[in-house]
Parts: C-alpha cells; sequence; structure tokens
C-alpha cells in the first residue's frame, strides 16, 4: 500500500511539473478525477477519495483532487481514454 501511495505522489508531481493542471483565480490547482469504481463499493472507490485527501494535505491545499465516482463523468472502462484526451486530470483504477 506505501508503494502505491509514493507512486501515485510522484505521479501527481511529475504531472504538475509537465503542466497537466489548470490553476483557478487563487492560484490553486484542482484536477478532475475519477475512480472507476462507484462511491458504494467502499472497499474499493475509498482508496482513491482517501489519496485526493492525502494530496490535498500534503500541498498544503494548493493541489485540489476533486475525486468522482464511477461513470460520473465517463464510463469506467473509458478512463483511461478519458486522461489521455484530457477530459479528467487523473484516473483511478486498482487491478
Amino acid at each position: 500500500m506505501r508503494k502505491k501511495t509514493v507512486f501515485c505522489v510522484l505521479l501527481v508531481l511529475v504531472s504538475i511539473g509537465a503542466g497537466f493542471a489548470s490553476a483557478d483565480a487563487a492560484g490553486k490547482i484542482v484536477w478532475r478525477a475519477q475512480s472507476s469504481y462507484p462511491a458504494g463499493l467502499p472497499q474499493l472507490y475509498a482508496p482513491a477519495a482517501h489519496f485526493a485527501k492525502l494530496v490535498s494535505k500534503m500541498t498544503g491545499g494548493q493541489l485540489v483532487v476533486k475525486m468522482h465516482p464511477g461513470g460520473s463523468i465517463v464510463p469506467s472502462k473509458q478512463i483511461f481514454d478519458a486522461v489521455s484526451s484530457g477530459t479528467l486530470d487523473l484516473g483511478c483504477t486498482w487491478s
């Protein structure tokens, strides 16, 4: 679990450096993210929501990951394509 968290945080930092984020008027960066699982499955959705909270905490609120449950923006099986096309800034899925 710790390796996944470290990997995800590094991925976030690399993406910020590459300029894949949008900033609002206050300079806060807000990412649209979606899990592939619905919020009704706490064992699968909860880690994604927890990750979003950790990112906000670790960045002092400068980076906010707005996590959405599966299917709310794009169908769950299209998350990779949505991130590739820029519809989503971050996708969370587990295998």
